[in-house]
């Protein structure tokens, strides 16, 4: 856990014809363990993403979740393994398409 924010970097493009979302929670994972009153260099072993995913979820009921909509040709950056999100289909009935790679970028060094 404590070494989700060194993850490698997603890029995703909406190569569709249609929008689509990305929804996400504005904390990363040494936040939610931070807000949970949980050591912040948790190991995997101790904390795993789907627990703490659930568990924080339950402390934080109302906790707000962001949605961007991406037009066509729209993309975004970001830590997948850092972060509570999802990607989600366009509510239009048309093909949904997106084109995602991942890896470490020599700009992400330096956040």
């Amino acid at each position: 856990m404590h070494r989700r924010d060194s993850s490698q970097i997603l890029f995703a493009v909406n190569i569709g014809f249609s929008h689509r979302y990305l929804i996400f929670a504005p904390w990363t994972v040494r936040g939610m363990l931070s807000r949970l009153g949980k050591p912040t260099e948790s190991r995997s072993e101790d904390t795993d993403s789907v627990s703490l995913k659930e568990e924080y979820l339950s402390a934080f009921p109302r906790e707000p979740l962001f949605r961007i909509r991406l037009e066509p040709g729209d993309a975004y950056l970001c830590a997948p393994q850092n972060l509570i999100h999802d990607g989600a289909t366009n509510d239009s009935g048309s093909a949904d398409v997106a084109l995602l790679m991942s890896g470490d970028y020599a700009w992400s060094q330096s956040r």
